[in-house]
C-alpha cells in the first residue's frame, strides 16, 4: 500500500490536469495539523483530506478528531469537503470519496459519495471538477 503522501503526490497533477488554470495547493502537515491535505481553487474552493487504509476504517491517530471537526465545519461552510480514501483489501485497490459527516468519530466509514476501482486519480479529479460551481476557461 502506498503512503498517503505518495498518493497525494499522484492526485495533485490529476486535479490540475482536469481543471486547467486551477490552483491546487498541498498543505503541509508539519505546520497545519488538522487542515485538509489539499485545496482546489477553481472559481470555488474544495477541500480534500487524503487517507490510505487496508481496512473499512481510518487509522486512529491523535489528529483524526481535529481533522474530522475541521472537515465537518468546512463541509457545512462550503459544501465541498471530502475524505479521499485509498483502500487496498485482499489485493484489490479502490478509492472512494466520503463527506466528513459520513466518517464516524471512531474512524469507521459510512455511506460513500463515490467509489472507483483501482487508485483512479483521474476519476477522483473528475468527481471534484463536477462539483465546482461554474466553468473556468484557461
Amino acid at each position: 500500500m502506498k503512503s498517503e503522501s505518495a498518493l497525494t503526490r499522484l492526485l495533485i497533477p490529476a486535479l490540475a490536469y482536469a481543471m486547467p488554470g486551477a490552483e491546487v495547493l498541498k498543505h503541509s502537515d508539519r505546520f497545519t495539523f488538522g487542515i485538509p491535505d489539499v485545496s482546489v481553487n477553481w472559481r470555488d474552493t474544495c477541500w480534500l483530506e487524503v487517507k490510505a487504509t487496508e481496512t473499512a476504517r481510518l487509522e486512529r491517530h491523535k489528529y483524526l478528531g481535529r481533522q474530522l471537526l475541521l472537515c465537518r465545519r468546512l463541509e457545512r461552510a462550503t459544501g465541498k469537503c471530502w475524505f479521499v480514501v485509498y483502500r487496498e483489501t485482499a489485493g484489490v485497490q479502490s478509492v472512494g470519496l466520503w463527506r466528513p459527516t459520513q466518517v464516524l468519530d471512531d474512524g469507521r466509514l459510512g455511506d460513500c459519495a463515490e467509489d472507483f476501482l483501482g487508485f483512479d486519480h483521474a476519476s477522483v479529479a473528475q468527481f471534484v471538477k463536477g462539483r465546482m460551481h461554474g466553468h473556468h476557461t484557461a
